[in-house]
């Protein structure tokens, strides 16, 4: 693009990247935001990488282009081509050659407490106090779409499924050369921090993943029958998961750390109970979930 300009906005959303990838890009929620550059836009086409899209007007007036890029949860770009005016299509003309192609990125990168979502927009100077004006207003809007569901979950917090997976699979490349716990996992099944992080993403709050492939909660308590672990060993793993969420870059914030150590402490004990001899699976038995303060009353030993 000549006579341009690349302009950047930035902001941080609490929301996984799932989320805020779903209501940036979806019909309805698309329309909320991009109200802020024009009440009624809207778009035409589709997000899939190489298909032609419009940005439109109520009028039927906008931007033709097409998705240079898409990889899914990261990143979205788009190369402008030209104008839509009065019905007609116009990328050859000499106004438009003088700035065709035009991008317009869309990051998206999980961080503490949710995701950094950083726009790049190619603009000539007729229309940047424009869109200096309106992105801003456009970015709290979506802003407000993802966060509208009141606190986020535990799951949401931490970063979405990309954060939890990063935390698990840190913790397990720890764990395979910890003279206290790589006995414990000697045989473990190289999917086996996959399952985890489904798991504990559920429990977060997450998608039901592990529930619908794995069996749920009594498929993991089948995991720990007769293993005999003691409390020196459960105490060695919760002590390595929190040093992993450190390492990571997991939220710190005193909220978030106290939920989950609450539910590391919950579930690693009943992991040890679970573990004994003479222990049962309720192969009924429901999916932990866990939130921002949970537990409720004193342990009560199953019948």
């Amino acid at each position: 693009m000549s006579d341009a300009k690349r302009l950047e906005f930035r902001t941080t959303i609490a929301a996984p990247v799932e989320r805020v990838w779903d209501e940036m890009l979806g019909d309805e929620s698309y329309c909320e935001w991009t109200a802020a550059f024009h009440e009624g836009s809207y778009f035409e086409g589709s997000w899939v990488q190489g298909e032609g899209i419009r940005f439109l007007s109520p009028s039927g007036d906008g931007m033709i282009a097409e998705i240079a890029e898409n990889l899914r949860h990261e990143r979205i770009s788009i190369r402008h081509l030209g104008y839509v005016m009065n019905g007609v299509e116009d990328t050859e003309s000499e106004a438009v050659r003088a700035w065709a192609p035009a991008y317009e990125n869309y990051i998206f990168r999980p961080v503490a407490g949710g995701t950094e979502l950083i726009i790049e927009q190619d603009v000539s100077g007729e229309f940047e106090q424009m869109m200096q004006e309106s992105w801003p207003k456009a970015l709290e809007r979506l802003k407000a779409l993802c966060e509208a569901d009141g606190p986020p979950s535990l799951y949401e917090w931490a970063g979405g499924a990309m954060a939890i997976q990063a935390w698990i699979e840190d913790f397990y490349g720890v764990v395979r050369e910890d003279p206290e716990l790589a006995p414990v996992f000697e045989h473990m099944d190289g999917r086996h921090p996959t399952f985890v992080a489904q798991f504990i993403a559920e429990v977060l709050g997450g998608p039901d993943a592990y529930t619908r492939e794995r069996g749920g909660h009594p498929n993991m308590i089948r995991a720990h029958l007769e293993r005999h672990l003691t409390q020196r060993q459960r105490a060695r793993w919760a002590r390595l998961l929190f040093e992993s969420a450190d390492r990571v870059g997991l939220p710190d914030d005193p909220e978030f750390r106290s939920a989950l150590a609450a539910y590391v402490e919950w579930g690693s004990r009943l992991a040890v109970i679970n573990s004994q001899p003479g222990t049962s699976v309720n192969a009924d038995g429901p999916m932990p979930t866990w939130g921002w303060g949970e537990v409720g009353g004193p342990w009560i030993e199953p019948d």
